[in-house]
């Protein structure tokens, strides 16, 4: 499935329990090239590529702060535009890397 594009899943008030696996995404109408992908599939991704944690960016969030923790800690989501398309009260996010000393 396409890695760049996919989005994670989240339990949420639709969804009490996180989904499992890989789906459709809502949001591939045309090409259906899109999919999305549960905590499963991000654990098994970050064991076997030897990774503590995938940070994705592509994926805006109406409320909250620019930067989400998901999938246990295996997986952050960091978006930095702020007020998207100057309609949204979003706050943006900046994630700086550094090394531990």
């Amino acid at each position: 499935y396409n890695i760049l594009w996919s989005d994670p899943l989240l339990a949420d008030k639709l969804f009490p329990v996180e989904t499992f696996g890989v789906h459709q995404s809502h949001r591939s109408k045309h090409n259906q090239t899109m999919q999305t992908f549960g905590r499963d599939v991000t654990e098994r991704f970050c064991a076997r590529e030897k990774l503590s944690l995938v940070i994705r960016s592509h994926q805006f969030r109406k409320s909250g702060k620019g930067y989400e923790l998901m999938h246990d800690g295996w997986l952050m989501r960091v978006f930095s535009a702020r007020n998207y398309n100057g309609r949204h009260a979003n706050d943006g996010g900046l994630l700086l890397v550094g090394r531990s000393s």
